[in-house]
């Protein structure tokens, strides 16, 4: 591909230009760019060079191919020499190509595995120095998708998602009770740590353990799911991407079983260990179904468009592929939903007890995402056309709910879920629906509509400026509201 002057090609010895080039991928610090036209637009233009800058700093040794590369990326078209610059695009283009499988099999399939700090990061996409947005880093976030990206897809799992969205939701819980959980985790290592093979699983590894466990096993009175069979698959293939104590080519085996071993013994239900963690993952298990209805919740009422990954309609527990391909039981969930609508005639506040009575059998994330999917569907112009209006909250727990406005022409919706659950039940030592709320409060624009009717509990209310969240989370702490 020739895109230099001959004469400034043979002054670069060949293999530094390719371990440049290598270089310029590697470094790439996301997954790709996307200019397809030349010259870049500026932003992209400036993030190539810095990368080329830091080529020059790094590697000092492949400092004289950088000129080269910024000839053939950053330069302007040549005029007249149609041939020439289609080909500086093509050399571009397929940069491009690489530099996200790169990012895929050396970050996520590589990286992530191999320090399990929080496993919940370990995601496609995700970074594992970041730890959620504030509120108002979510507020902006969705500003501009409202603004740039009006119909983007709203996704929670997908085919390669590393673990599935309910899996990741309960692990956020974690996030809100670290002193216990740490104690808990110290406590399991002192139990458990007869049960080890030759050294295995290391410390690294078990904290992985353990977090898939409280993650990952099914809920409450739901049985199994073969989790035994299914966890010992996942750590192979974890074992395996880390690269540290296995790989895929030359597998360790022998630490491997030991590792596998480990997992096994700890599901024994017979063994000192259930009795801790069967205690502990059903009150993780509770906080995380409220995340997983809050997120089924976002998924619906953000700028977007919501996706529902097939089986994801109830509880999904799946691992990293091929466990999230398993056959759907699609029978199941036409038997739930056949007595949802028997059930659909029943007072709200009696449906919303039932639900969370039966919490386990997913029967109430079913039911939310048919709510939420039946008035999109009767209100599509609305959703299609709605700005998205952040809400400031009030009051002693201002800091645990999130709440925003849509709007479209004189229609209105507030949506309002709670943050850091698990941290005001530990503060207040109180059960999910007995939260005290106090005086916090959402607050209204001068504009909106005074009255609302909850889409959830089916309460009206009126409020001249000011929704009362103990009000609306008292069935349920999570509100769809319609202004009128």
């Amino acid at each position: 591909m020739n895109l230099v002057d001959e004469e400034e090609l043979n002054k670069v010895d060949a293999n530094i230009l390719k371990e440049a080039i290598g270089e310029l991928l590697i470094q790439c610090p996301v997954y790709r760019y996307y200019g397809n036209k030349l010259p870049l637009d500026e932003t992209e233009a400036s993030n190539v060079q810095d990368i080329l800058n830091r080529i020059s700093q790094s590697k000092p040794e492949l400092a004289p191919a950088v000129p080269l590369l910024q000839t053939a990326i950053l330069q302007k078209p040549k005029e007249g020499d149609k041939a020439y610059n289609n080909r500086a695009l093509r050399f571009y283009q397929r940069c491009m190509q690489f530099t996200g499988p790169l990012m895929a099999k050396g970050v996520e399939d590589t990286l992530m595995y191999t320090y399990n700090r929080f496993i919940g990061h370990n995601e496609v996409g995700d970074s594992p120095e970041a730890f959620g947005d504030s509120p108002e880093e979510f507020h902006q976030k969705m500003l501009d998708r409202q603004q740039k990206w009006p119909i983007s897809m709203n996704g929670t799992s997908t085919h390669d998602t590393k673990r599935g969205e309910d899996v990741r939701a309960r692990l956020n819980v974690l996030t809100d009770l670290p002193g216990e959980w740490l104690k808990t985790v110290q406590e399991w290592q002192q139990l458990n740590k007869d049960l080890k093979e030759n050294g295995g699983p290391d410390a690294n590894d078990e904290y992985l353990i353990y977090q898939t466990l409280i993650g990952a096993y099914p809920m409450p009175t739901q049985g199994d799911d073969d989790f035994k069979n299914r966890v010992q698959e996942y750590l192979q293939k974890a074992l395996r991407e880390a690269k540290t104590h296995s790989n895929w080519t030359t597998p360790n085996e022998e630490y491997e079983a030991a590792t596998k071993n480990f997992a096994v013994k700890l599901l024994d239900t017979d063994a000192p260990f259930w009795k801790s963690f069967e205690q502990f993952h059903k009150k993780i298990a509770d906080f995380g179904i409220v995340n997983s209805l809050a997120q089924v919740l976002l998924k619906f009422t953000t700028p977007g468009v919501p996706d529902i990954y097939q089986g994801t309609e109830l509880w999904d527990f799946s691992l990293v592929d091929p466990d999230n391909r398993r056959p759907v039981d699609y029978e199941l969930r036409q038997q739930l939903m056949n007595e949802l609508e028997t059930e659909a005639n029943e007072e709200h506040e009696n449906l919303m007890s039932q639900l969370w009575e039966h919490r386990y059998s997913a029967k109430i994330k079913l039911w939310l995402i048919h709510a939420l999917l039946s008035d999109r569907k009767e209100n599509e112009a609305f959703f299609a056309n709605a700005d998205y209006i952040q809400l400031t909250v009030e009051g002693e727990h201002a800091s645990n709910v999130l709440a925003f406005a849509r709007r479209h022409q004189n229609e209105w919706y507030v949506v309002a879920v709670p943050l850091h659950l698990a941290a005001i039940c530990e503060q207040q030592q109180q059960e999910i629906l007995s939260v005290d709320w106090k005086d916090t409060r959402i607050v209204l624009p001068s504009d909106a509509p005074a009255n609302y009717q909850h889409l959830f509990s089916g309460i009206n209310g009126t409020d001249k400026s000011e929704i009362a969240v103990k009000e609306i989370f008292k069935s349920l702490p999570l509100a769809v509201l319609k202004l009128k």
